[in-house]
């Protein structure tokens, strides 16, 4: 993504680069290209934020979007560059000295401690409070990420009442003032050191300090038989495992939960060699009771670790400490479709709760080590998916409900009236889709009382499922059934009951409008429901039950907008024809054509 901001970013640099060679003379014009154009638009900007991002170490991400809470508002905001692993936000600000000086006009005696008073007045600083409140509640590794406006056409000291006013109330309330001139000519530094002093180790890691694995001086992966050591054994003969986690160690502290130590020792006494188990005994200074007697001697000791790199840290020491996991960690369990287990719970939210940054080698946490703020941020990106695809479809099926009253021109081309919709729309021939639209309607309103979002997804799922299928030319017709048998793990269907679709025995005829017309409210009530108390749970598969779901829906309307689009297709032919009766209706095709096109 990075890469590919940079290309783009180049582009429109050399851009605002042409506009200033021939603004100086130096190139001739070309007679299709217009400067004004370009001198308009952004593209100023794009070259300071190009400039910026040459000029930043480690960029993470250009263009991200953080959310953050307002008080009890829930707002968002771009930040434009994401540097050094996280822990940098930069804001490029392209306003020349006029432009920032004329924006605190009126405030030059205001003192710079009073800020707050005057804040609100100015859009810079309300920018930079936004800023503020999103970095605090969007935490990397438990440290709230640097804040630095970068201004590309001012340099300090150009305007002195820019300098006292407006870039001494942003370093008070905690932004760092940049000029474009001085990221020029500082040399980037080195990569920053994102990790906690204090670090929580799991299973994975305390087996990888111990296991001969990482020991295997002299050895090559053909002296293993086993392909799985094989491929371990070329992987640490590539990037020895050791020497990384001495350089992660130096200067920290090391913590492990109880229910870690307990299994990490139960693993390497059952499945471990006598050095192996010599290692993990004296990882720890002071070991549970059980281990107590098993204690090896200090000679013992100094062989088993000879091969440490001592010359990167020293011998590793871990201290056990109770488990307490957070409750933030612990609630992860619940959610629907979560890879997380208790156990794996409880040493992570132990790391959580002491703010530590945990290492793992378990893939299906997502990260080599957990950061706090990185988890609810995918989760608010997941709740922004399924908010845009929920209002999005409300506002389709508004759309179709409104079109079905006899008062909208379809798509700002032709009225489709009341009599249109019941000369096609008659209710005798409509009578099978009537009878299913009202069996889904009344199927679906047991659903909306279902309080776990969790289960209510699930619950839709199954009953579109087996609407579809109740739909399906091969069904048999199945009376409404009073006993309904469980669900089949397999989401087959057999000739027996459903689960929740509900199919009543209907005396009398139904009017197709009316039908249709209480299904788009019964479906934008199913819509708005997957947003309320959803934030929590939802996840990516989460987002993919609530797609499939809305797939099935959009069979529905699509069937629907063809039929509307097909009479107003028909409706603009009849009034071409009261224009010209005696036109030749062959010369209406390529009007068709291209209205398909």
């Amino acid at each position: 993504m990075v890469r590919a901001e940079v290309r783009f970013l180049g582009k429109a640099s050399m851009q605002a680069y042409r506009v200033r060679m021939i603004e100086k003379g130096q190139i001739s014009r070309d007679p299709s290209f217009n400067p004004a154009s370009s001198s308009s638009s952004n593209i100023a900007y794009m070259d300071a934020l190009f400039v910026t991002l040459s000029c930043t170490s480690h960029p993470k991400g250009v263009l991200c979007k953080f959310r953050y809470m307002d008080k009890d508002e829930r707002r968002s905001l771009r930040v434009d560059l994401v540097a050094d692993d996280g822990r940098t936000w930069i804001n490029v600000i392209s306003r020349n000295p006029k432009g920032l000086r004329a924006m605190i006009n009126g405030f030059e005696r205001m003192k710079t401690g009073a800020w707050h008073n005057w804040m609100d007045e100015v859009p810079l600083l309300r920018q930079a409070r936004g800023f503020k409140q999103a970095a605090e509640q969007n935490l990397v590794h438990y440290v709230e990420p640097e804040i630095v406006f970068v201004f590309s056409a001012i340099a300090e000291g150009d305007n002195e009442v820019v300098d006292r006013v407006l870039f001494g109330a942003l370093k008070a309330i905690g932004v760092q003032v940049r000029f474009l001139r001085q990221l020029q000519q500082a040399d980037k530094s080195d990569r920053p050191d994102l990790v906690t002093q204090q670090l929580n180790l799991d299973v994975t890691t305390l087996i990888a300090l111990v296991t001969a694995l990482s020991y295997t001086h002299g050895l090559t992966p053909d002296d293993f038989d086993v392909e799985p050591l094989r491929l371990q054994a070329l992987d640490e003969q590539k990037e020895p495992l050791l020497e990384q986690l001495a350089r992660l160690f130096v200067r920290r502290s090391l913590f492990t939960p109880i229910t870690a130590a307990q299994k990490f020792l139960s693993i390497v006494h059952t499945v471990g060699g006598p050095q192996e188990r010599t290692r993990a005994l004296s990882l720890f200074p002071s070991l549970p009771n059980e281990w107590q007697a098993s204690l090896p001697s200090k000679e013992a000791i100094q062989l088993a670790w000879q091969h440490w790199p001592i010359h990167l840290s020293p011998r590793p020491s871990v201290t056990i400490v109770p488990d307490h996991p957070s409750r933030d960690i612990l609630s992860l369990v619940n959610q629907p479709y979560s890879s997380l287990t208790p156990y794996q719970a409880i040493i992570i939210g132990t790391g959580h709760h002491y703010k530590r940054t945990t290492t793992t080698a378990t893939t299906q946490i997502g990260f080599g080590t957990l950061q706090d703020g990185r988890m609810s941020y995918a989760t608010d990106a997941s709740y922004e998916f399924l908010s845009e695809l929920v209002y999005k479809r409300i506002a389709t099926i508004n759309y179709l409900r409104r079109a079905h009253e006899g008062n909208t021109h379809w798509f700002n081309t032709v009225l489709i009236n009341r009599e249109d919709l019941h000369k096609a729309y008659r209710n005798t021939p409509m009578r099978k889709r009537t009878v299913y639209f009202y069996t889904l309607g009344v199927s679906l309103g047991p659903i909306l009382d279902i309080t776990t979002a969790s289960d209510y997804v699930k619950a839709l799922n199954i009953l579109f499922t087996e609407f579809e299928y109740h739909t399906n030319d091969h069904a048999k017709p199945k009376m409404k059934n009073i006993f309904r048998k469980m669900y089949k793990e397999d989401h087959t269907i057999d000739s027996g009951d459903y689960t929740y679709l509900q199919v009543p025995i209907i005396p009398f005829e139904l009017d197709y409008l009316q039908t249709f017309f209480t299904l788009t409210d019964i479906l934008v009530e199913t819509y708005h429901k997957l947003l309320l108390g959803t934030q929590d749970v939802c996840n990516q598969a989460f987002c993919e039950s609530v797609v499939k779901i809305d797939g099935k829906i959009k069979r529905i309307i699509t069937l629907v907008t063809k039929e509307l689009d097909s009479i107003a297709r028909k409706s603009i032919k009849e009034q071409l024809e009261l224009i010209d009766p005696l036109s030749n209706l062959k010369g209406l095709v390529s009007i068709f054509e291209e209205w398909d096109s």
